[in-house]
């Protein structure tokens, strides 16, 4: 996201009146941003005026070859990974559509209820899960502006539900160590194996969030 995108996404809530309980600064890695010192002021401005909003950095602790300094209103969290395979993660690349399942989809999992909306440079989501596969597979519908309607993110869980693996855990959170570990040989359905390979031929291409 560039920083005009981060300052409308601020200056929208004010606007709107929106009270936000927390944001999460998340990636990727948030500290490669080329703008992050700038971001995280931008962030920590917004929680003095917003005391009842705690804003969080997530960051995967491999980072170490840059040292920035986070703004004490700014909680850091640390994933700690060791590397870049990492085990117990839920399934990701296993499509409910390609299993039979013919749910709508429109009510999401524990993902959309319990972490929130998730924004992107492409716009707003359900979920940051959801953000990332409308990157892969390219269906653009990333919303510009703020969805004042559950109307409006459920149309999206429809869409993007169907095509991820934390859906079929019944809807529900399941702890690392009740997971089986992956290493490299996480299962995919037939879905993500051709999103893949279309990806890796022509990255889908898809509209920014509108800037100031």
């Amino acid at each position: 996201m560039s920083v005009s995108q981060i300052r409308k996404f601020l200056e929208e809530s004010v606007q709107k009146n929106i009270t936000w309980r927390r944001i999460r600064i998340m990636g990727g890695e948030p500290l490669l941003h080329p703008e992050i010192e700038l971001i995280l002021t931008l962030f920590d401005s917004y929680g003095k005026e917003h005391p009842q909003t705690e804003i969080e950095l997530y960051t995967n602790g491999l980072s170490k070859n840059r040292t920035i300094p986070v703004p004490s209103g700014i909680k850091i969290h640390s994933t700690k990974k060791t590397g870049k395979i990492n085990s117990l993660f839920e399934p990701y690349n296993l499509a409910p559509s390609d299993l039979s399942i013919t749910d709508d989809f429109g009510n999401g999992c524990w993902i959309t209820s319990d972490c929130g909306l998730g924004l992107n440079k492409y716009g707003y989501y359900p979920c940051a899960t959801g953000a990332a596969i409308d990157r892969v597979f390219g269906f653009d519908i990333g919303l510009k502006e703020f969805p004042m309607s559950e109307e409006k993110c459920s149309e999206m869980k429809s869409i993007l539900c169907a095509y991820c693996g934390h859906y079929l855990c019944g809807g529900n959170y399941t702890t690392p160590d009740s997971r089986v570990s992956l290493n490299m040989l996480e299962p995919m359905t037939k879905s993500w194996v051709s999103a893949y390979a279309e990806y890796n031929r022509k990255k889908p291409e898809l509209m920014e969030g509108g800037r100031l």
